[in-house]
């Protein structure tokens, strides 16, 4: 995808078919911005959108990767394109949809983060919470990334600050930041991911010669096994 770009082509890999194949584009007189995020949930893939290329987002755009459609995510309460609030953020949370909203006051921002509860039921959008950031720089956001041991009642989520290159935890019962962690230096992104037991190098993701060589490997171990 481009970055800030009107001009997008999107293209798919299969695994099945070791190939990539280009896609229609988005029908929607939007922009997608993917440096916000991105992330795959209910077989979609999601984007903060705006309605002008250098506008600050307002819309939540999915592709159904199943059918190659595209569609609008509704929107939270009093989340609009006439509202003085726009997107800083989109991510997962809890296994829920999550985007921040800024709010901007006089010299302060007001950060909601929203989390869905049910899958694009406009209805189940919850706040989460909120809190107030010192400045009004568009550019200092903050992105949720996981609640602490995955337990939403303990009230800690680990927060970042793109741009500010901060990471901490912070307790959204108490209002208060716990624990952060320094030393972390120039990075653009943060994404929770987790690891798989399955190897890419058995569906194509490997060429030829790599793939020769881990066969090879392979049957070395296996040798060793027998002599034992």
């Amino acid at each position: 995808m481009g970055h800030r770009d009107p001009i997008i082509q999107k293209h798919i890999y299969s695994l099945r078919s070791n190939s990539w194949r280009k896609i229609k584009n988005n029908p929607f007189p939007i922009h997608t911005q993917a440096q916000h995020g991105a992330p795959s949930y209910g077989g979609s893939i999601h984007w903060l959108a705006a309605t002008d290329l250098l506008a600050f987002p307002t819309l939540i755009v999915a592709l159904d990767l199943g059918t190659e459609e595209y569609c609008f995510v509704p929107l939270p309460e009093n989340i609009d394109q006439k509202s003085s609030s726009h997107f800083g953020t989109l991510g997962l949370l809890g296994g829920s949809l999550c985007v921040t909203s800024i709010f901007r006051l006089l010299d302060k921002c007001r950060v909601d983060v929203w989390v869905m509860k049910n899958y694009m039921v406009k209805e189940s959008w919850m706040n989460l919470f909120s809190f107030l950031q010192n400045g009004i720089d568009p550019i200092v956001r903050v992105k949720p990334l996981a609640f602490f041991k995955n337990d939403e009642e303990d009230g800690r989520v680990l927060l970042v600050e793109i741009m500010n290159d901060r990471v901490f935890w912070y307790n959204y019962k108490t209002g208060n930041k716990v624990d952060q962690i320094d030393g972390l230096r120039n990075f653009m992104a943060k994404h929770v991911c987790l690891r798989t037991l399955v190897s890419l190098s058995k569906y194509g993701m490997v060429d030829d010669g790599i793939r020769k060589r881990l066969i090879i490997q392979d049957k070395s171990k296996q040798k060793k096994r027998k002599t034992c």
